[in-house]
């Protein structure tokens, strides 16, 4: 690759990821998100057909978030390929057409991610932040100690879970 190219495809890469105003700034003087959305725009412009990304997107606020996904979406529509890894299945199941699930080291589940959302077989989460109080047996829930969260198939069940808990504190209840 020229070095005409290159400046052009970094311009262009720099500017997709609205960064471009910090190219003149050394990159250990920006934000810890500036400087990760910079080194994705280094990987991008290097034009590699396979790219391996770890979490481009940890640390990042969500208006740079959506323009990372689009630009990598965009990359896969032109027929590069990501090999990604992700603890957000929000983020897998925008990014990805398979997903490989592991768990210390061994496969788990393998699918397009709604596929594997399906397996699940819970619609809602109910995302409880104060006033944990007891556990409730029938739901699946995973206790965080200053939160616990509750997955559910109904809406009709989020309503019966906060009765029962005689619920006064703060929830959150997530699709």
């Amino acid at each position: 690759m020229g070095l005409r190219v290159t400046r052009t495809g970094a311009r262009n890469w720099l500017e997709e990821l609205d960064i471009w105003d910090y190219h003149k700034i050394a990159c250990w003087k920006l934000s810890g998100g500036t400087k990760r959305k910079v080194l994705l725009a280094v990987v991008l412009t290097t034009g590699a057909g396979v790219l391996f990304l770890d979490e481009p997107t940890i640390g990042l606020d969500i208006k740079s978030k959506y323009k990372v996904w689009r630009a990598l979406r965009n990359i896969v529509f032109k027929g590069r390929t990501i090999l990604l890894t992700t603890h957000d299945m929000a983020e897998a199941e925008m990014l990805a057409d398979e997903v490989i699930m592991l768990n210390k080291g061994l496969i788990v589940g393998q699918g397009a991610p709604k596929e594997l959302i399906a397996k699940v077989g819970y619609s809602y989460r109910v995302i409880i932040i104060k006033g944990v109080k007891s556990p409730l047996k029938r739901y699946k829930e995973v206790d965080l100690g200053n939160r616990k969260i509750i997955y559910v198939k109904k809406k009709d069940e989020i309503v019966e879970i906060l009765m029962k808990l005689n619920f006064k504190g703060e929830v959150k209840v997530e699709e």
